[in-house]
């Protein structure tokens, strides 16, 4: 949870205070040479000269602020190297040393808290994690104001952990108030922002929120190649993100664009292991097409021969999909209809009506005749009227 320009901070904040000590500059030399080895990613001598640090604190007393920082800054190391164990340890011990100093409601020990939380998120131990972020948000309310960008941390790093135990009603309100502080401060267009929006975009599409979720991923798109460029993996990643979100909308055409565009920026670039790849989105594409009963071959020709979409282009309900598919079954004896209205899949439903739209106008009379219907007049699903109903 913490990252770089943090690390800078133990020195800017902490190294600068205090009266010249016996051993206080050879401490100040450790901690700058571990800084700097960390900075050039030298993590085996930026550990040995925190550690010489942690020699030198030890000799200011048991209760000196010194001893706290360094105690905080080696944590930090070993958490950054998957000590975790080490890394509670050293944290836990900084933060009784701050609270015997400070207090319990110092803006340090709220810090503290904070940092004990993220080693438990990395432990998976989300549940234990939540009182120590309740406790340093309202910390860092009383002492810094609700509006300060601790609290929004602390409100986004407490919405992560309910997230991914599952309770997104909890989760969401805490990164909605963490964003809106973000944007208070930083205003609507800030690289701090983004992590946010996407946690948000990412809540709202598992909770089955398909509109927000599409709000939220287009923001973070935007943001994205704003802040990072067009072409940048990133960006990719939120293409090929939205386009999920489209096709759970059934708006095959729309993902399908969006996974294209994915797999160019993608095919330009390598990725790195865990990254989404052109693999990943070439499956995701591939399998939408199978959906619709299209081949790589068939899209092609598709997009050569393609037609400005409709203004007024209709996506039927899930309700209308059953009773066009029992329609062309009736008018055309339809292979495999029964079962597919059976399951009553939306996303193979209307891949099936996008099949069959050539022969709308047989099945649009029989919706008349067998239905009532006169919402559906036109070959291309254009809505002229309303449901008759029987």
């Amino acid at each position: 949870m913490l990252r770089g320009v943090v690390h800078r901070a133990f020195l800017l904040l902490l190294l600068g205070s205090g009266l010249a000590f016996a051993g206080e500059a050879e401490w100040r030399a450790h901690m700058q040479a571990g800084e700097a080895a960390h900075e050039r990613g030298d993590n085996h001598a930026a550990t040995t000269s925190f550690d010489a640090a942690l020699r030198e604190a030890y000799a200011f007393g048991p209760q000196d602020r010194r001893l706290a920082t360094t105690l905080s800054r080696v944590a930090l190391n070993h958490q950054a190297l998957g000590r975790l164990a080490e890394a509670e340890s050293h944290y836990q011990r900084a933060l009784a040393i701050r609270e015997a100093i400070d207090g319990p409601d110092h803006a340090d020990v709220a810090s503290n808290l904070n940092s004990i939380a993220g080693v438990y998120y990395r432990q998976g131990r989300f549940a234990e994690a939540v009182p120590l972020l309740e406790r340093a948000i309202a910390i860092w309310e009383k002492a810094l104001g609700p509006d300060d960008l601790s609290v929004a941390t602390g409100l986004h790093n407490l919405g992560q952990m309910h997230y991914r135990q599952g309770k997104y009603a909890e989760a969401a309100p805490l990164y909605q108030r963490a964003l809106a502080i973000r944007e208070k401060v930083h205003g609507l267009e800030h690289p701090s922002l983004m992590a946010t929006v996407n946690n948000l975009a990412t809540l709202y599409y598992r909770r089955g929120d398909h509109a927000q979720a599409e709000s939220f991923s287009k923001r973070l798109l935007a943001l994205r190649e704003k802040m990072l460029g067009p072409d940048h993996q990133d960006v990719a990643k939120s293409l090929y993100e939205l386009a999920d979100v489209h096709r759970a909308q059934g708006r095959f055409v729309d993902a399908e664009q969006l996974y294209l565009r994915a797999l160019q920026i993608l095919q330009s670039r390598s990725s790195l292991p865990g990254q989404l790849d052109t693999a990943t989105v070439q499956r995701r594409l591939d399998e939408l097409r199978r959906m619709q009963g299209r081949t790589a071959e068939t899209a092609r020709r598709e997009q050569q021969t393609a037609k400005p979409p409709a203004q007024d282009s209709y996506t039927p309900s899930p309700t209308e999909l059953i009773a066009l598919i029992e329609c062309e079954a009736a008018v055309l004896g339809g292979v495999g209809t029964d079962m597919m209205v059976r399951s009553g899949t939306y996303d193979r439903l209307y891949a099936r009506w996008l099949i069959v739209g050539e022969r709308a106008k047989e099945i649009i009379k029989c919706l008349v005749e067998r239905h009532g219907w006169i919402a559906l007049s036109t070959a291309d699903g254009r809505r002229h009227g309303a449901q008759a109903p029987r």
